[in-house]
């Protein structure tokens, strides 16, 4: 990778056996302090920090917006060297109807 090739990859989540997507443990929360902009007030959010790398996974805003934003995926993406899933190249040009399905197919069907 890393030579402009796009990556597909499927990891599971979650199953029947173990519904935790997270274990709770590997996160402490702090509410971010109240903000105040010129064209809006930003209210506090309650902020998921990952205990063992100190990076921020999730926002809650749920104080008038109920939004919750999760910033950890990357965590979940393979290794760049990594043998699960299948690389193609970039299109260099803009893509066909034609070509977008052959890719479907392969994603579908690998």
């Amino acid at each position: 990778m890393g030579n402009g090739d796009i990556k597909y990859f499927e990891k599971a989540l979650i199953s029947n056996e173990n519904l935790n997507l997270f274990d709770p443990a590997e996160f402490r929360w702090e509410w971010s302090a109240q903000k105040k902009t010129v064209k809006k007030e930003q209210l506090p959010a309650l902020h998921g920090y990952h205990i063992h790398t100190g990076e921020k996974w999730w926002a809650w805003h749920g104080r008038g917006e109920n939004q919750l934003h999760f910033s950890g995926e990357k965590n979940w993406w393979p290794h760049a060297d990594a043998t699960d899933g299948f690389s193609f190249p970039w299109p260099s040009k803009s893509a066909s109807l034609s070509s977008m399905s052959e890719l479907a197919d392969l994603l579908l069907n690998k």
